[in-house]
């Protein structure tokens, strides 16, 4: 046996015991060693390795930029052309734009009433056509002769003819309230907002004049809807 025999004295038993304890703390403390420094390669080898491919990215990226300054060059494209072209983002490179963006919310109604000429009822939402001061349904217009003559109900009526029972989609200009907003508004391809201008019976507000300008001088030209008659006035 390794650690007694009959011949063995028990001094003899503890010193072999002592020498094989030492020996297994050595064995142990050389295998620590030994995984310490293999796992310390390893950590040199993958940073290595990024700094490599990082090394690489840097350097294609400004290859590309070379390419690109020389094809500019060859075509004649000025050097601030070159510069916009430079600033775009590659693929590899995240944008780092943070502006926010506008995207405008559009509303789709199936069925709408016409209130007047400037105003539709959809879905218990209340939509004024962003821009104009349009006819209100019982104004009474007055020719040059006095005859009086319902323009806000003829208006209405016009409105209603060309909307009929088509769906209308609406982009919110200005929330005015939880139930009640100014907007663009298109039935089929056509702006009704433009439409009503167009025909007559709404005039652009002072902001908006440069929108519905040519509208407006075709409206007055034709002689459509209050232009028919150069002088009237309006009463309620």
């Amino acid at each position: 046996m390794l650690f007694y025999s009959n011949e063995t004295s028990l001094e003899d038993r503890f010193i072999r015991i002592f020498v094989y304890m030492i020996f297994l703390v050595g064995c142990t403390t050389a295998a620590a060693l030994i995984w310490f420094d293999t796992f310390n390669t390893f950590v040199r080898i993958d940073q290595t390795w990024k700094s490599t491919a990082k090394r690489g990215g840097t350097h294609q990226r400004q290859a590309r930029g070379h390419r690109t300054r020389d094809r500019s060059a060859n075509l004649g494209i000025s050097s601030e052309r070159r510069a916009s072209i430079q600033s775009i983002p590659s693929r590899s490179e995240p944008s780092t734009d943070t502006s926010v963006r506008y995207e405008p919310e559009i509303k789709q109604y199936r069925r709408v009433i016409v209130q007047d000429a400037g105003t539709l009822l959809a879905d218990k939402t209340r939509v004024l056509l962003a821009g104009l001061k349009a006819l209100d349904h019982d104004t009474v217009c007055r020719k040059k002769n006095n005859d009086a003559w319902p323009c806000g109900k003829q208006a209405r009526q016009s409105l209603r003819r060309l909307i009929r029972s088509r769906s209308v989609h609406c982009t919110i200009v200005e929330r005015l309230t939880e139930d009640s907003f100014t907007g663009q508004c298109t039935v089929g391809m056509r702006n009704i907002n433009q439409w009503v201008v167009r025909q007559g019976w709404a005039k652009p507000s002072a902001s908006a004049l440069a929108t519905y300008q040519q509208a407006l001088e075709d409206a007055k030209r034709e002689q459509n809807g209050i232009w028919k008659y150069a002088h009237f006035i309006q009463q309620h």
